[in-house]
């Protein structure tokens, strides 16, 4: 069946109960690192777009689904994402679209609706790609900041898979200090909420063709990371040790090819080998507040660079290739005062995206790279 396409806030403006600007400005967003150098030292190209208002609204009567960015009132499919990045839409295709004209603005829904499970009300903080650390804590648990005072008796509806993981489970406990109630939501089920509060998206990216294209751009709500990271260092906050250095491994993904090298190399300069995944949430905080020095290959993990202390430096191995990864990361270390640096590496292979990539960097690299970032940071 066919719905006419339009945002959330378009709606919510005409429609809703309540609608709340929180915030609403022109935002720097990083582009994209114009050589090598630059790249290494962070110094990345800036651009600058009216990103969309920070707000939340109450909405009578909307359809969700479970790992979907988009919900349904009347025959309107709504997704900010037509904001600010219309071609996305049609990019990334959750389970209950089958496709999505964007000419004529209308998207095609392949879910019957007469058998959705009925909610009185809630928070909706669904999302597709929820399970991946990053996108659960800067695209589902940031959007807090905006009823951080209202609606305390609203249920937060939260999907089922990210609820699954307990580390997940473990943030959104810290994140949840209102101890709000939570309704996990099925993938591939949907649900009618009588009375829904949406609160928007703190973060917006640029969609490109490829995810392996250069430029690919990122914006954030500065207040935001800082939301998260001040909820966080209420229950854990721990002092920096000036000689504790770590890096980190990821177990299983082998995207770091020569990882096992590294450790050895890493190991023999008195840094502590920690695999993340062997830790608790609390654990892996505490860790990465202690450190002094932090090296790593680039990932999700690296969204824990928001609840360093500021004296840190933490150096991320990932290609210039796909610095769009990298792009995410400095731009949380931007927002809480944490110097990010990057270690340049070599592709062996391309996949269709930086979970499906492979590269390297050889020892001498590493230790050529980090003199000359010592170098530049006592010249600046």
């Amino acid at each position: 069946m066919k719905y006419k396409l339009d945002s959330i806030a378009n709606y919510a403006k005409k429609n809703a109960v309540r609608y709340q600007k929180i915030d609403g400005d022109k935002r720097q967003y990083i582009r994209a690192y114009s050589d090598t150098d630059r790249y290494v030292k962070g110094q990345c190209m800036r651009g600058t777009f009216k990103t969309p208002d920070v707000y939340y609204a109450q909405i009578r009567y909307a359809f969700l689904f479970g790992d979907t960015d988009g919900i349904v009132v009347g025959n309107r499919f709504l997704s900010d994402r037509v904001i600010w990045d219309k071609e996305g839409v049609g990019a990334y295709l959750p389970w209950c679209i089958d496709g999505v004209d964007i000419d004529k603005s209308s998207v095609d829904l392949n879910i019957k609706l007469d058998s959705a499970k009925r909610i009185k009300k809630g928070i909706s903080l669904i999302k597709m790609w929820g399970g991946n650390y990053y996108h659960l804590t800067m695209e589902i648990l940031s959007r807090l900041i905006s009823v951080e005072n209202e609606y305390l008796d609203y249920p937060l509806l939260i999907d089922e898979d990210v609820l699954s993981d307990s580390k997940n489970k473990e943030l959104i406990k810290l994140v949840n200090k209102e101890k709000r109630k939570i309704i996990p939501i099925k993938k591939g089920k949907a649900y009618f909420v009588e009375d829904m509060v949406f609160p928007s998206y703190c973060t917006w990216g640029k969609h490109s063709k490829t995810d392996l294209e250069v430029g690919n751009g990122v914006a954030m709500y500065p207040e935001a990371v800082r939301f998260i990271r001040s909820r966080v260092f209420e229950k854990i906050c721990e002092e920096m040790k000036e000689d504790y250095k770590v890096f980190l491994i990821r177990g299983n993904d082998k995207r770091l090819t020569n990882e096992s090298k590294l450790i050895k190399f890493f190991s023999g300069k008195d840094y502590e080998i920690i695999n993340p995944d062997s830790l608790s949430i609390v654990d892996e905080i505490k860790l990465i507040q202690k450190a002094s020095v932090i090296v790593g290959c680039g990932g999700a993990g690296f969204t824990n660079v928001i609840f360093c202390n500021q004296n840190v430096k933490v150096y991320q191995i990932c290609p210039i290739e796909l610095q769009y990864v990298s792009n995410l990361y400095s731009e949380l270390a931007l927002a809480v005062g944490v110097k990010l640096f990057s270690l340049n590496a070599t592709i062996k292979d391309y996949g269709v995206n930086m979970n499906k990539s492979s590269f390297y960097i050889s020892e001498d690299d590493v230790t050529h790279t980090m003199e000359m970032i010592e170098a530049y940071e006592e010249d600046n």
